[in-house]
Formats: structure tokens, C-alpha cells, sequence
């Protein structure tokens, strides 16, 4: 468990790593400074369950780290980009930032799915219009259809270059129906929680991490697959591992994942 806190940790302070250096690019000309507008940093960070220490960040007044996480506007530089994109957004919001993040944690997410995690219908519009999600489906046997969204390539762009994010999940579309119970788990977590969400991408490199520094040997015979994610339980503490069992599951593939969990001593949540 405590290497998985590293790895996390590491993953979180090179996305802050990146938001910080593009806070502190400012222009002049002709002699006269002009301030960009910066994003305002977090001061209260959620990671603190799942790092043994953490050093504290002081902000000045003129000098302001950005994290999209509390952006309330957009620099005209970033304006720019988001002209050169095609964007019709004017600026980002902390909704923004919570619906980028949801789909990298899940992959896909319904309409209702979307609002929960912070996007109204207006704004919905707006990500429509604006190319960052489009609608994908899934027909049933019984003549019904699941309706869902997904990233397009220009999200996961803006996802990577203005809300500093990686290690996407990778959404299943011709599961849909997974994806979605996966996302329901994820949003029926705390805000906490949610932050400290490691996906599937996540912890396998932290499995692989692990296993070629010899942190963990596996044991002959067993067999070991990742979960769909996992997040620190904003109470205990616990590592608690998400898997969204699918129909075509059997049992040694349940098993792998338990044998998964077991490796970084946590909890996995079977549903």
C-alpha cells in the first residue's frame, strides 16, 4: 500500500509540477509588464491520506500557482489556444475540472452521470458543441440501447494540456454497461476520494513498477490482473480497490483481481 501512495504521489506532484510552470509565465513589451491572469492553487490538497509527507506550498499575492481544479477564468493566451482548437468555451470552471477528471477515472458516463459530476445541461451543450465529448451507444439483445459519452481527441488534449492530467482509463465502449457502473461507484465517493482516484493505467505501471524493482515477486501460479481503479477511504484511510464485475467474468478472473489487491494490502470492492 505505501508504494502505491508513492507512485500516486509522484503522478500528482509531476501534474502540479506542470500547472505550476505555467503559472509563472508572464509577458512584457515595451518596457511594461502585463500580468496574466494565473489560476488559483488549492491551498487544502486531498492527497495527505495517501502520502507519509508532504512539504507546504506558500503563495504569494504576485506570484500564483495555477490549478485548474479552482479556475474561475482564462489567460489570453490561453484564449488563444483554445480559438486555435476550434473551442467554443470561454473559460474553464471548477466543473470543468471535475468532469475531465471523472473521465479519466471512468471512461464513459451517461447525461445524469455527467451532471453528477458537475456539469449542467447548458454545459453539457457547451462540450458538445465544443468537440470535447461525443455520444456513443451500446444496442441490447432486448431491443434497448445504453446511451453514454465519452472524450473526444481534442478532451483528452485539453485534458493533458490545461487540467494537467494522465494516466487516462481507457474506456471499454463495447462494455458500456461496465464503464458506467464503474462511474456510479466513482461518483458515489467524496470529493476526497475522488481525488485520490488511481485508475486502471495507474495501477498496473505501479504494479510493474513494483514488480521490476523487486519490490514483489509474483508467485508461481497465480495469476494477477488490475482493478478498474482505486481510492483511499476519506475516513479509515484504507486502500480500497474498485472492480466492476462484467457478465462474462468467471472466477479465476475475480480471483486475479483479489490476488491484485492483496499485493499493495488493500481492500477490493466487488459490485
Amino acid at each position: 500500500m505505501a508504494f502505491v501512495k508513492r507512485i500516486f504521489m509522484k503522478t500528482k506532484q509531476a501534474e502540479k509540477s506542470k500547472a505550476e510552470k505555467k503559472g509563472k509565465k508572464t509577458s512584457s513589451k515595451k518596457g511594461a509588464k502585463k500580468e496574466t491572469t494565473s489560476l488559483k492553487t488549492d491551498s487544502k490538497k486531498n492527497h495527505s491520506k495517501i502520502a507519509s509527507s508532504s512539504t507546504t506550498q506558500t503563495t504569494s499575492s504576485s506570484t500564483k500557482s495555477k490549478n485548474p481544479s479552482t479556475n474561475r477564468g482564462t489567460s489570453t493566451a490561453q484564449k488563444n489556444k483554445f480559438k486555435e482548437l476550434g473551442l467554443k468555451m470561454p473559460c474553464w470552471l471548477k466543473c470543468d475540472y471535475s468532469a475531465f477528471h471523472a473521465f479519466k477515472c471512468v471512461g464513459h458516463m451517461t447525461k445524469d452521470q455527467l451532471k453528477q459530476a458537475g456539469l449542467s445541461n447548458h454545459r453539457q451543450k457547451l462540450w458538445r458543441q465544443s468537440g470535447l465529448i461525443k455520444e456513443v451507444f451500446k444496442n441490447q439483445n432486448d431491443g434497448t440501447r445504453i446511451v453514454a459519452y465519452e472524450m473526444t481527441q481534442k478532451g483528452y488534449n485539453i485534458a493533458r494540456s490545461e487540467m494537467f492530467l494522465s494516466g487516462f482509463y481507457t474506456p471499454q465502449t463495447r462494455a458500456l454497461e461496465h464503464d458506467i457502473k464503474l462511474a456510479s461507484d466513482y461518483l458515489a465517493r467524496t470529493d476526497e476520494e475522488r481525488e485520490s482516484w488511481m485508475t486502471e493505467t495507474e495501477l498496473r505501471n505501479a504494479f510493474i513498477a513494483k514488480v521490476n524493482s523487486g519490490e514483489f515477486v509474483k508467485e508461481q501460479g497465480k495469476d494477477y490482473s488490475s482493478c478498474d481503479g482505486a481510492y483511499v477511504d476519506s475516513v479509515s484511510g484504507e486502500l480500497i480497490f474498485s472492480e466492476a464485475i462484467g457478465r462474462g467474468y468467471t472466477a479465476s478472473m475475480i480471483t486475479a483481481k483479489e490476488n491484485f489487491a492483496e499485493v499493495f494490502g488493500g481492500t477490493i470492492r466487488k459490485y
